[in-house]
């Protein structure tokens, strides 16, 4: 696994969905572009848990000190 910067990760998770609402709701008949853009939101979801259990790990750190 690479290791990716933090600030890198919280910009997707809030970029990605803006981007992702503003298509047309039927972008093509392209079923391959609908599954993209349904597993893109799948993979957004995971990725904005992660943060959020990142950042209460953080803050529960800071308390702990």
């Amino acid at each position: 696994m690479i290791p990716v910067a933090d600030n890198v990760i919280s910009e997707l998770v809030r970029h990605i969905p803006m981007i992702l609402d503003l298509l047309p709701p039927n972008p093509t008949k392209s079923l391959r572009v609908a599954n993209a853009i349904r597993m893109t939101k799948i993979s957004i979801n995971k990725l904005k848990q992660l943060d959020d259990e990142r950042k209460q790990r953080t803050q529960n750190h800071k308390r702990e000190l």
